[in-house]
């Protein structure tokens, strides 16, 4: 059920656009999340549901808080706002977010841990996994009480150290997902990576950038500033995230084509093909509107 607003389209009750421009932001982060599930059921074949779940909500997690810290970081700037409380209701929406996430990353780090090593020692990568499930909670808290603007430099710093660790936890993932084999680590690495700047700049895009634009339209040009800083990465992203994609189904089912048909794990690749084609066509579009 919808609200009707001033401007006649439907919004959520939390305020948010469902218009058909608006629906399709959604569109993209529902098929990234499936695309992710997709690869993980690929990637841990052997584990069990429950574990599969856990490493879902751990990839899901690390991505939207390495993408969405590197949109905060690099993307996002405050001198684009006329209005400095127009800007930190901006960074408020997002810490909402990255509250979230880091619920997420503490819930799918400790379950992926105790479904996969209970018999065991933990690997490097598992470690590092380790290292940032501990000290992301505590950096998130710390970034709290940082907020005024004569800290302002110690709460860039104080970032720059949570996307460190996120960085590095994420590389500690695929470390483990790859069994430290370094030319594939490198590869996994490349589109978990990808993977992440995508689905984080999709959070900040349906969870802030939308929201704002509605709550405050004087800083819909500013917020839109940083969307087309954001855009402009698109077309990297997708390169790095489909030829990664496919140099891993090809180490899969060979250089079969009758696999993606004939075999349990070439349907599932099919299923991913199919979301990233359809994500591709969604991103070419925009780009195109943009252009004009």
């Amino acid at each position: 059920m919808g609200i009707h607003g001033d401007d006649g389209e439907k919004t959520v009750p939390f305020g948010l656009d469902v218009s058909p421009k608006g629906l399709q932001p959604r569109v993209v982060f529902a098929l990234l999340l499936i695309g992710a599930a997709v690869g993980i059921w690929l990637s841990r074949w052997g584990d069990s549901l429950l574990a599969r779940v856990f490493w879902w909500l751990l990839v899901v997690a690390l991505g939207s808080l390495c993408g969405g810290l590197y949109w905060r970081l690099v993307l996002f700037d405050t001198a684009d706002f006329e209005s400095d409380g127009a800007a930190r209701a901006v960074s408020g929406r997002w810490r909402r977010v990255e509250g979230l996430a880091v619920a997420g990353l503490l819930l799918g780090g400790v379950g992926s841990i105790a479904t996969g090593a209970v018999d065991r020692p933990l690997d490097a990568g598992e470690l590092a996994v380790g290292v940032g499930i501990a000290l992301a909670p505590l950096l998130w808290v710390g970034l709290g009480r940082f907020t005024d603007d004569e800290r302002a430099g110690t709460t860039t710093s104080v970032r720059w150290l949570f996307f460190a660790v996120v960085v590095g936890s994420l590389l500690g993932f695929s470390w483990t997902e790859t069994h430290g084999r370094l030319f594939e680590w490198a590869v996994r690495t490349g589109h978990i990576g990808s993977f992440a700047l995508w689905i984080g700049g999709a959070n900040w895009h349906n969870f802030v950038v939308l929201p704002s634009v509605r709550a405050c339209p004087d800083a819909a040009d500013a917020i839109k500033t940083g969307a087309r800083r954001f855009r402009r990465h698109l077309p990297a992203v997708i390169i790095v995230f489909f030829v990664t994609g496919v140099y891993q189904a090809t180490g899969l089912l060979g250089h079969s084509v009758s696999a993606l048909v004939d075999t349990p794990a070439g349907r599932l690749i099919t299923v991913k093909l199919v979301v990233l084609a359809v994500l591709t066509g969604l991103v070419a579009v925009n780009l195109r509107r943009a252009r004009k």
